[in-house]
């Protein structure tokens, strides 16, 4: 079996293959190159370990909610393969993706990401035996209002806190939830392999997603979106 991942929700491209229980990953960090160093990055992994596209069985896409042009650009891309060799496609939460970053971590996790205006996108959860339950739907929040929903459901039990607005709302976060935990910059962002176990898990389940249906998990109402002219 062999499944091409990618993520393109932060400014971190995450770029993930299996092939048969090995894993390659694959990242950059991106300012405003995603669009031409996409395909060429896709290109330089699968002739690296001496396969084509063609080869692929499954793709997997992180669908945000995040960067919007990187959303529209990963997407489209893992659109384009997918129609090109008829394979199956699997769309996964870009904050569920994070979250397994902490999945060992017993207690609450939550997943905070600058969507500027003072909001973050961010998503709640439980983790309990490696196990994680999603707690609260992916959302646009100003951080007074998570916080007080991450209260309402963590009460007293330790918070861990993960994502690239942790540094930006370290102050807010120690002042409102007692039991925080804000975990370092290596959680902040999707991991290849990471994503590539959670594709498998979809997998062996055969939940995959309808390629005519799939979207970007756009957040920011549709007035503050980009629009074509």
């Amino acid at each position: 079996m062999r499944i091409l991942a990618i993520d393109t929700s932060t400014k971190s491209f995450c770029l993930g293959f299996y092939d048969d229980d090995r894993f390659y990953a694959y990242t950059l960090e991106l300012k405003s190159r995603l669009s031409s160093l996409i395909t060429p990055s896709i290109q330089r992994v699968i002739m690296a370990v001496g396969l084509e596209i063609s080869d692929i069985d499954f793709f997997c896409c992180g669908l945000g909610p995040g960067s919007f042009t990187g959303l529209r650009i990963g997407l489209a891309t893992i659109k384009g393969l997918c129609w090109s060799i008829k394979k199956p496609v699997i769309g996964i939460s870009s904050l569920e993706i994070i979250a397994l970053n902490a999945s060992k971590k017993e207690g609450y996790i939550v997943v905070l990401l600058d969507a500027k205006r003072g909001l973050v996108y961010c998503g709640i959860y439980k983790s309990k035996n490696g196990l994680l339950t999603r707690v609260m739907q992916e959302s646009l929040l100003k951080p007074q209002d998570l916080f007080r929903k991450i209260n309402s459901v963590a009460k007293d039990n330790r918070v861990s806190f993960l994502g690239d607005a942790v540094e930006l709302y370290r102050k807010d976060i120690f002042l409102n939830v007692p039991a925080a935990e804000l975990l370092d910059s290596g959680y902040w962002y999707p991991q290849p392999q990471i994503m590539l176990e959670a594709a498998l898990k979809q997998i062996k389940k055969k939940k995959f997603s309808d390629i005519h249906k799939i979207q970007p998990l756009y957040l920011y109402p549709a007035h503050c979106q980009v629009r074509k002219n």
